[in-house]
């Protein structure tokens, strides 16, 4: 009788797919191990194999050929008349205002909640560097790097320098994205310290920038409606005699209501 697979726990597998180390086994030598670079020039001995091809009269540019009659071109400008508004415009700036002003409020919450979560990621690297810069560098290196034989040395050793340059190379690329940023958001407050408080685009603080308030705007809804009335009509009722009417309209879907009468 066969003897019986002995069963493994999961944490005793080693799997790479759900591992959130570096991985240096699988990198390129020549950025990583700083491997030689050869050229082989064995195939171009032969005189027949040139590693070069001149093409002599094919790779000349055509010359330019001479225009017998030049071309006149004539530029008329031709000015628009100016649209005059005699209405006043229903979807006006002063509409929209509330909701962008929310919008924006929603993005800047979200960014806040981005550069927090990659400010605690630059935490870690920061603090796995400090690590590998310790007496002990070799106990906690296996916890951030792959290592296939601990008992490796040299494995060790190209692996904590790996490391090491890898976390380095993220905290400046972060240091970098953070001093743009802030020049970036100086910038804006600049611009927007510009702005005439008087103009439609300008965001007073005072102002009522509730849900309610962004979301619903009863004058210009009955406005609609009254416009919408006035040009195609109102709802139709059709009675059946069977005690169901039939209730259609414009810019509504027919239904069968119960009859009022």
């Amino acid at each position: 009788m066969a003897e019986k697979e002995k069963r493994r726990l999961r944490s005793q597998e080693n799997s790479r797919a759900t591992s959130k180390l570096f991985d240096f086994d699988y990198v390129n030598g020549l950025l990583f191990k700083n491997e030689p670079l050869y050229i082989d020039r064995a195939k171009f001995t032969n005189r027949k194999h040139q590693p070069y091809r001149y093409y002599k009269d094919l790779c000349r540019l055509p010359e330019k050929l001479a225009i017998s009659k030049p071309t006149k071109v004539t530029k008329k400008e031709v000015v628009l008349p100016r649209r005059q508004r005699t209405k006043r415009d229903p979807l006006s700036d002063d509409v929209y205002l509330p909701f962008h002003r929310k919008m924006k409020r929603d993005e800047k919450s979200m960014t806040g909640s981005d550069k927090n979560r990659i400010a605690n990621e630059v935490d870690n690297f920061k603090m796995q560097l400090m690590l590998l810069q310790q007496n002990t560098w070799a106990r906690h290196l296996p916890k951030i790097t792959y290592i296939n034989d601990k008992s490796n040395p040299a494995e060790l050793q190209w692996k904590r320098s790996a490391t090491f340059a890898e976390l380095q190379r993220l905290v400046q690329k972060y240091e970098n994205w953070d001093q743009r940023n802030e020049q970036c958001m100086a910038d804006i407050k600049e611009f927007e310290s510009r702005k005439d408080s008087n103009k439609a685009d300008s965001e007073p603080v005072e102002e009522d920038d509730s849900d309610e308030a962004i979301m619903a705007n009863q004058y210009l809804q009955q406005e609609r409606e009254e416009e919408r009335l006035s040009k195609f009509g109102p709802s139709s009722r059709l009675v059946l005699h069977n005690g169901y009417d039939l209730v259609f309209g414009p810019f509504i879907h027919p239904r069968i209501e119960p009859s009022v009468s």
